[in-house]
């Protein structure tokens, strides 16, 4: 199941009952007939968090947080994740994607091209792609990309360098994309020889390839493959 990503809104938030503090926005309500009260913080970067209190004794009621619990525990789970719902719903703005940069192209591309995201990737479920209405190709591609892929490097303070890179790329081009280990090796040490993140000997005819079936047209397997040799 794909995750829902929620943007808050401050004015939202005060209007509903949150109140403004120095690192948070939080939110009482009792629940259960009063026996339990449920708060609910959300600080300046839109995290949500909270807890419920046992009005009884004032301290956190812990079964909330059990797996395995009794038959009112889960009507307490189930009361105040209905109570999370209905905040959702009146202080937070839905948003396709968790990255900034994403939902802002994603906007600018429903008031240019009145176009949605769709999600079609199963075993992806974060992952977008936005279609051509007419002849429903596809002409842009959402995904995560980790830093770690982009550069080899689990670390951003270390070498950045294009041979860094090289055994992701050859590992993804055989092991996702199915390509032979020879193209794979031959394909990903080209682009590292001249200077580019492993993608330099498959980016231009992929983009040749992609822009003509964008446009509509049909290319067959040996136009493909001159593309590449050229």
């Amino acid at each position: 199941m794909r995750k829902r990503f929620f943007k808050s809104s401050a004015r939202k938030l005060t209007a509903t009952g949150f109140t403004k503090r120095k690192r948070d926005y939080q939110f009482e309500q009792d629940f259960m007939a009063g026996q339990l009260r449920a708060v609910v913080r959300v600080d300046f970067t839109g995290h949500v968090s909270g807890n419920v209190i046992d009005n009884g004794t004032g301290e956190e009621y812990l079964p909330l947080r059990a797996v395995h619990c009794g038959p009112f525990a889960a009507q307490v789970k189930a009361g105040y994740i209905e109570l999370l719902g209905e905040i959702a719903r009146w202080c937070f703005v839905p948003e396709p994607f968790h990255g900034a940069q994403a939902n802002r192209l994603s906007a600018w591309i429903q008031q240019e091209f009145h176009d949605q995201p769709e999600f079609v990737f199963k075993k992806l479920p974060d992952y977008a792609v936005f279609r051509e209405p007419q002849s429903q190709k596809w002409y842009g591609l959402v995904m995560n990309i980790s830093w770690a892929q982009l550069t080899g490097k689990t670390s951003a303070s270390q070498d950045k360098s294009s041979a860094g890179t090289l055994p992701l790329y050859v590992e993804c081009l055989t092991k996702k994309l199915g390509v032979s280990e020879e193209i794979a090796n031959f394909v990903g040490s080209l682009g590292t020889a001249v200077g580019m993140s492993g993608c330099a000997g498959s980016w231009p005819p992929l983009l040749a390839i992609y822009t003509i079936h964008s446009m509509g047209g049909n290319i067959l397997v040996t136009q493909a493959i001159i593309i590449i040799i050229l």
